[in-house]
This record gives structure tokens, C-alpha cells and sequence, in this order.
């Protein structure tokens, strides 16, 4: 037998005598035609063709969903990333995205990304860490978008925000003598601040130094 392929009308003359195409040779909105002719070991029958086959469109790619924090301690005051590298079969696609964060299971943040994105872009979101507190269990979930089809709905796993170490500031010691003198007594003082905006201070830890050495004997 003999074969020929016809995209759009067009025999592909590189395809001849193949009785069946891969799909890189493809691309959606194109109209194929097969045609065949067959031998009998004495004659050649006509060149018969099938019908026109049109390429529809593929979904874009399901994407690999990840979260992670700025620095990876998931900490209160970093940010959370969602993001994945965003693919579509149909490779001059251009790709729009929606991401959706979930706060404790509960949909908290809906965003489009209507930028037409290059297929195969890595894809990357913040959430500013202004919406996370310690405690709180958060995922996102990310669709594309190729102008026809979506992806499914992909979920990231979930990062628990984790607590932020207090910090202390504007650390003071003054004496109630007001030149200094050895009849005075030394006070301590300090401010408390904490990224964890419900916390408190619970406790405290306290060292005296004199002349650069620590004082064991005064501790707290």
C-alpha cells in the first residue's frame, strides 16, 4: 500500500507511507485527511481519503501544587509562596491562572492572574505574611486557563504557621542615684515585642555583667 497525509490541504510529503502520525506532528485547529491506495501484485486501486479529522484543543496540564514559607520556618512574619510550573500540550498556548488560599479548610483569598503566561513558565504567588497567625493550617490551590479548556483544581499540601521567638528591645539600666554613686541601686528594664500579636510575655530571663563578666550570683 501506499499513504499520504493532508494537513489543511496540504499533502505532507514527509509523512508518506506512515499509517499513523505522532502528536508532535499536530496542532489544534488543523484539518487532517489520510488517503490510501492499495496493491493487488498486478494493479494500483485509486488514492481513497478518509474523512477530515480537525484537532480539538487539550486542557492545559494539571499542575504540581506547592506551598512554602520566605525562609522555610513558616514563621508569623513570613510570607507564604504558591506556585508550579504551568504546561499545556498545545504549546503556543498562552495561560491564565487562578490560585485560591484556604485558611483552616475555609476559602480565605480568590486571585486571577489574567497575563497570558508563556507555556511552561514557573509560576510563583505570594501571600503577605500580614494574613497568617501562629496556629493557623494554610493551603492553596491553583487552575490554568488556555483560552478553551482548565486544568483541574490542584490543592498544595498544608503549612501550619509555627511561632515567632519574642524579641526584646530598648534595654535600659539606670541607677536611682542620679550621679551613679555605689550607694545606688541598679534597675533593668525592657520593652517586649513579638511578631505573634496575641502573645504575651510569660517569663523572663535576666544576667548581670560587671566590668564584662557575668554575675552567676544575680541571675533573674
Amino acid at each position: 500500500n501506499e499513504t499520504k497525509w493532508y494537513r489543511n490541504g496540504t499533502e505532507q510529503t514527509n509523512l508518506a507511507n506512515l499509517t499513523s502520525i505522532t502528536p508532535e506532528n499536530t496542532t489544534k485547529g488543523e484539518e487532517w485527511i489520510f488517503s490510501i491506495r492499495v496493491n493487488d501484485g498486478t494493479e494500483w486501486s485509486n488514492f481513497t481519503n478518509s474523512s477530515t479529522l480537525t484537532i480539538t484543543n487539550t486542557a492545559p496540564t494539571n499542575p504540581s501544587t506547592n506551598i512554602n514559607s520566605t525562609d522555610g520556618t513558616n514563621q508569623t512574619n513570613q510570607n507564604l509562596n504558591c506556585f508550579a510550573t504551568i504546561t499545556d500540550d498545545d504549546s503556543t498556548d498562552k495561560l491564565n491562572i487562578t490560585i485560591k488560599w484556604y485558611k483552616n479548610g475555609t476559602l480565605n483569598i480568590t486571585t486571577d492572574f489574567n497575563n497570558s503566561y508563556t507555556n511552561g513558565i514557573n509560576f510563583n504567588t505570594e501571600l503577605g505574611s500580614g494574613n497568617t497567625t501562629k496556629g493557623d493550617n494554610w493551603n492553596c490551590s491553583l487552575r490554568s486557563y488556555d483560552g478553551t479548556d482548565y486544568s483541574n483544581w490542584i490543592n498544595s499540601s498544608t503549612l501550619t504557621i509555627t511561632n515567632t521567638a519574642p524579641t526584646t528591645t530598648s534595654v535600659n539600666l539606670t541607677s536611682n542615684d542620679t550621679q551613679n554613686r555605689t550607694n545606688g541601686t541598679l534597675t533593668g528594664t525592657w520593652n517586649f515585642n513579638d511578631d505573634d500579636t496575641t502573645d504575651t510575655e510569660q517569663n523572663n530571663e535576666t544576667k548581670w555583667y560587671r566590668n564584662g563578666t557575668e554575675q552567676t550570683n544575680l541571675a533573674n
